[in-house]
């Protein structure tokens, strides 16, 4: 049976790694775990590098190997000369669902490591996934977002707030949206990487959850760095970005073809009807954490309209005559929403801070 064994290793070596073949075998793994926590040992506590500390890592997480996991923690104080020797970016990609799946219960260990860690922010960044994926998986979600409220008046890392947009993005956290709402509105998000709150909120309401931390997701994320074979295949559900996407090419397509000629709400008409861009507005999706008073939904989804419709637009901004639609456009938005706050004596604070759903009033008059 050590043929076996050799087998799936030599498939490592040879960046032709056979899914099935270690599927099917885990217990060869099983017998081999000393020779494997071996191998880590030594290559970490050397003077050289070798490929076969990842190897030896992800078999040991393909059979859940719990004594490993202090030693996966431990690689986050390290000297980042030594890592980057070791790992190379693959401590980017495959550490979360490596410690996910040699997790051994102590969260005190990782959380001191968030918290007291001298690493770069990308590697403090793994780390922070990891945790949350750990978090989901054991079924502690208030665990995780305990130490998020708890750390968000003294981030331990730099971006630390925008990998909590991630974290609330994959694991559809419910109790995380006042937080990201929070931390837009205090310009503490990088603006280009999740991009406008209303694209945030619209990914976390209608888009792809990804709270798979199972071993075939290591597998899948280490295919790019190695061929495997016999994986198999993962079709997601891309039916919400197809739809965004067939919006955005009706939009374009009528706006390319049609000039404005001053006919504001015929224009806006027309083209809201051909596109089926109410179709996208998430009403039934919008959860408790954020208002659905009749008023404040109406208002939104007149925001929703022109804020997905200025963003086509940019690709025409050159047209005079969709410049000019654009204006009368923005203003009759602006009478609109400045109506509703006053017929309900709102300020803009208090629809940023308890009545707004997708947008905030810095995103309106920007």
């Amino acid at each position: 049976m050590d043929k076996v064994f050799d087998t799936i290793l030599d498939g490592f070596y040879k960046n032709k790694v056979d899914y099935k073949l270690i599927m099917d075998n885990k217990e060869e793994i099983i017998n081999h775990k000393n020779e494997l926590i071996e191998n880590v040992n030594r290559i970490m506590n050397g003077n050289t590098s070798d490929p076969l500390i990842i190897y030896s890592i992800i078999l040991l997480a393909t059979i859940g190997e719990k004594s490993i996991f202090p030693t996966l923690v431990d690689v986050f104080n390290l000297k980042q000369e030594r890592t980057e020797t070791l790992f190379g970016n693959t401590i980017y990609d495959i550490f979360s669902p490596i410690m996910v799946n040699t997790f051994d219960g102590n969260y005190h260990l990782i959380e001191e490591t968030l918290l007291n860690g001298k690493r770069s922010d990308m590697e403090r960044g793994v780390l922070f996934l990891a945790y949350a994926g750990i978090c989901i998986t054991n079924k502690k979600p208030s665990r995780l977002v305990n130490f998020i409220k708890s750390n968000l008046d003294n981030a331990p890392y730099t971006d630390f707030y925008d990998d909590i947009v991630d974290v609330y993005l994959d694991y559809k956290l419910d109790s995380l949206t006042v937080i990201v709402k929070e931390l837009w509105l205090k310009n503490k998000l990088d603006v280009d990487m999740h991009g406008a709150y209303y694209t945030i909120l619209d990914d976390y309401l209608k888009g792809l959850a990804d709270d798979d931390n199972s071993i075939y997701k290591l597998y899948q994320v280490y295919a790019n760095y190695s061929e495997i074979i016999n994986l198999p295949d993962n079709k997601m559900n891309l039916d919400y970005y197809i739809q965004i996407d067939n919006v955005d090419d009706k939009l374009f397509e009528y706006i390319n073809n049609n000039q404005y000629k001053g006919d504001y709400k015929k224009y806006l008409d027309t083209l809201l009807r051909v596109s089926k861009l109410d179709d996208l507005y998430p009403e039934t999706e919008i959860k408790h954490e954020i208002t659905t008073v009749a008023s404040d939904v109406e208002i939104d989804k007149i925001l929703y309209r022109f804020f997905k419709i200025e963003a086509v637009v940019y690709d025409n901004d050159e047209r005079e005559d969709i410049n000019n639609f654009m204006k009368d456009y923005y203003d009759d938005v602006i009478d609109q929403f400045e109506k509703y706050l006053k017929d309900n004596n709102f300020s803009y604070d208090d629809y940023d801070n308890s009545r707004s759903i997708h947008f905030i009033t810095q995103e309106l008059y920007d």
